[in-house]
C-alpha cells in the first residue's frame, strides 16, 4: 500500500463537512455540538486537539506531495508502522462513534467527524516515519550466494 493513495483517501474524507448528530441518548437534557475545538456533551465542553480547517488542508497538501514525490520519483516503499500511521490519519478523519457517559446519568453516543483535523497532522508525521525509515534504517535482506550442490562440488574438486 502507498502512502499516496491513503493521502488522496484522506483528503476525500477532509472534504466532508463536519458532522455530529446523535444516534442515542438516555439521560436529562440530551444535546451534542461538535464545534472547531471543542465537542459540547449537554452542559460540559470537551477540548479536542484541532487545526483550522485551511491549516489542514495546506499540511495534507504538503504530505501528499512529499509522500508523491519519494514514491513515485525516488522508488521509496513504505514499511509498516507509516502505512499503520497513515492508515490511522484516515481512520480519524472519518465519521466515528463517540460514546459520551456523564455522571448526572446522561449517555449519549453521536456520530461526529470532529477529529477529522488530526489526520493531516498525522499523514504529515506518518510521511515523516517513512523518510526516516527508508533513509535510516538498513534494508535487511538475504542473498544466496551457492547453493549446497555448488559449495559440495567445489569442495570435491579442492
Amino acid at each position: 500500500m502507498r502512502l499516496l493513495f491513503v493521502g488522496i483517501a484522506l483528503a476525500v474524507l477532509l472534504a466532508v463537512p463536519r458532522v455530529g448528530f446523535i444516534v442515542y441518548a438516555v439521560g436529562p437534557a440530551p444535546s451534542f455540538q461538535a464545534e472547531g475545538s471543542y465537542i459540547s456533551v449537554g452542559s460540559n465542553k470537551y477540548y479536542i486537539f484541532s487545526a483550522p480547517r485551511v491549516d489542514s488542508w495546506v499540511i495534507l497538501a504538503l504530505a501528499v506531495a512529499v509522500a508523491g514525490y519519494y514514491e513515485v520519483r525516488k522508488g521509496v516503499r513504505p514499511r509498516g508502522s507509516a502505512i499503520s500511521v497513515a492508515v490511522l490519519s484516515a481512520v480519524l478523519a472519518a465519521p466515528l462513534p463517540l460514546i459520551f457517559s456523564e455522571q448526572s446519568g446522561l449517555t449519549i453516543v453521536a456520530i461526529s467527524n470532529a477529529y477529522s483535523s488530526t489526520g493531516p497532522v498525522l499523514f504529515l508525521a506518518a510521511t515523516a516515519l517513512e523518510l526516516a525509515e527508508h533513509y535510516m534504517l538498513p534494508r535487511r535482506s538475504t542473498r544466496i550466494l551457492a547453493t549446497p550442490d555448488v559449495a559440495l562440488e567445489k569442495t570435491e574438486k579442492a
